[in-house]
């Protein structure tokens, strides 16, 4: 069952930046100073592993370190306020069975400060089974195929200036058709069992999509997926459209092309800003629940759940490269704006001729593999320890290497072919976007450029001022 948009966001806003216990401890909690115990209120009162349960009634204190239980099974938790804690429910997996096996009815929750019981629930917490869901990872292989689609017919509608442009924005695309299905470390070849990355496992596909879907990983690429459709349909219905809608893309000379480049950037960074920026963040607290419930040591020692450990990470790549690189490719900012005119001054009523020259380039990326590496680790705050950390970097640098050789056999290209970019290939591990210059340009669209008075009522020039529009 698909969550509703409330409690979804409740839960991805939230869920990060868990810390976990090495093992259960059966004692009953403590006595707050002063011999009244703390009673934790939950809401809501249970649901399947991965639901979001607010828990009050203890106060926060911001140098402790907290552990939860429930059940007796150790549980994703984080402070979130002062009196307020945000509590995962664990997976309860049961290696006999190849699934969850949550207890038979309600059980407390209870919070350790500092590896002392301090809390406890007074109201038992239902844990409801993990509901089947099944093509869950099939769909996020296509969801992911989809989004590459989405951004070609983006990128494709911008034009051409320089001619190793389209190999290059045809790389940002590859990156997502690779991850797909495009290798042996594809979300395609570990579906069907054949990645070297699951070391001879077997994953169990039932439980890898009933875990995905469980958390909310579904519904986060859904909704991804569809803002970037969405986004690439709403533009090409305004290219259509024409100028009634704004849209500088259009038949002309070089200055209308620059427009309309730098106009879809500016779409897509809005977009980024408005949508990707906060699904990062979403992301973030989806990843540290799926590490966090699926516990400290299915990855080390290549357990039945290491599958869904592995397509984690392989979304965890995807989602940083759509939130780095696809910018790279478009020319981002004015670096020149000069202005010349045919006479020297004007007079009330006249008019001169004037020429804009506009220059303008990218802001290139750089991908420097261990602080990706770093960068998505942090986003993730898995909370695990060191060895199990070490292991999860070591996926994530495989996983992100086969990515990025997509970009890299474009690079080789555009290097072989136009050495006049004199990128910099020396060391495997950075990726850098080649800086591309635009221009100059002479503006002479009149909508693009135009005169204007800021006093109606001046009856003498002194100073010009001009408007850029787009």
């Amino acid at each position: 069952m698909r969550r509703s948009a409330a409690s979804l966001l409740a839960l991805v806003a939230v869920l990060g930046g868990f810390t976990l216990t090495c093992s259960k401890n059966p004692s009953g909690p403590t006595d707050t100073p002063g011999g009244i115990p703390s009673v934790l209120k939950v809401v809501p009162a249970g649901g399947p592993p991965g639901t979001l349960l607010q828990v009050s009634g203890l106060e926060v204190d911001s140098s402790a370190s907290y552990t939860a239980l429930i059940g007796g099974e150790q549980a994703p938790v984080r402070p979130a306020g002062d009196s307020l804690f945000l509590v995962a429910v664990p997976l309860f997996y049961d290696s006999s069975m190849d699934w969850s096996n949550p207890p038979s009815g309600p059980v407390t929750l209870e919070i350790h400060k500092d590896g002392k019981p301090v809390a406890k629930s007074t109201v038992g917490i239902t844990v409801d089974s993990l509901p089947h869901a099944s093509g869950t990872t099939r769909r996020l292989q296509v969801l992911l195929d989809s989004l590459a689609t989405n951004l070609s017919a983006v990128l494709a509608s911008a034009p051409v200036t320089h001619p190793w442009e389209p190999a290059l924005r045809d790389s940002v695309v590859a990156m997502f058709r690779h991850l797909a299905n495009g290798g042996d470390s594809s979300l395609a070849a570990i579906i069907d069992g054949t990645s070297p990355l699951l070391n001879g496992t077997t994953p169990n596909l039932e439980l890898v999509d009933a875990i995905l879907a469980s958390i909310g990983i579904l519904d986060y690429w859904e909704d991804l997926t569809a803002g970037v459709s969405g986004a690439a349909g709403r533009y090409q219905q305004a290219l259509a459209a024409g100028e009634a809608q704004g849209i500088l893309c259009r038949p002309g000379g070089p200055d209308v092309e620059l427009a309309c480049q730098m106009q879809l950037y500016v779409i897509l960074k809005n977009f980024e800003e408005e949508f990707l920026s906060q699904t990062a963040q979403d992301w973030g607290a989806l990843g540290g629940t799926l590490f966090g419930i699926l516990g400290y040591a299915s990855l080390a020692a290549e357990g039945p759940l290491f599958a869904a450990q592995i397509i984690g990470l392989a979304l965890t790549v995807a989602d940083y490269i759509l939130q780095n690189q696809v910018l790279s490719v478009l020319p981002s900012h004015i670096t020149a704006f000069d202005i010349a005119l045919a006479s020297d001054s004007i007079g009330v009523g006249q008019h001169t001729e004037s020429q804009v020259l506009i220059m303008a380039m990218n802001s290139p990326a750089t991908l420097t593999l261990g602080e990706m590496i770093d960068v998505m680790m942090a986003g993730l705050e898995f909370g695990l320890p060191d060895d199990v950390t070490q292991t999860v970097r070591l996926f994530l640098m495989d996983i992100a290497r086969f990515v990025l050789d997509r970009l890299r056999t474009a690079l080789v290209w555009l290097d072989s072919n136009y050495p006049e970019l004199n990128l910099d290939l020396s060391d495997p591990a950075v990726y850098t976007f080649p800086l591309m210059t635009y221009g100059p340009v002479v503006v002479e669209e009149p909508d693009l450029v135009r005169l204007v008075s800021y006093d109606e009522s001046i009856a003498r020039v002194d100073e010009l001022f001009f408007e850029r529009e787009g």
